[in-house]
């Protein structure tokens, strides 16, 4: 993240109001940090934190960067109904991470 501070900051502040982040996600597996964009494919436990705290970074990062627009990606083969904490896929449904997006706008 702080390489997106670096290099954000040093854009006038009127191209960084045009930047957005989208597709802001991870799945909550220990060891994804290391390749976030191996979706799914890393055989890593489920650990419900490493997504929360991904969320939390991702929106701490953009603030500081001043970015306008951060879209949170949500796995299209999420069930809302069946999401939880054992779910292996990407979403955030059901899951802390949902309370980190929860308090980035209260």
């Amino acid at each position: 993240m702080s390489a997106l501070r670096a290099d954000t900051h040093e854009r006038p502040r009127s191209v960084r109001k045009h930047l957005r982040i989208q597709e802001a996600g991870i799945p909550a597996l220990s060891g994804i940090y290391v390749h976030p964009w191996l979706w799914g494919t890393v055989g890593g436990t489920v650990n419900l934190s490493v997504q929360a705290n991904w969320f939390s970074a991702i929106y701490q990062a953009a603030k500081a960067a001043h970015v306008q627009r951060l879209y949170w990606m949500l796995d299209s083969y999420a069930n809302p109904a069946q999401a939880g904490p054992d779910e292996t896929t990407g979403s955030w449904l059901g899951r802390p991470a949902a309370q980190s997006i929860r308090s980035c706008f209260e």
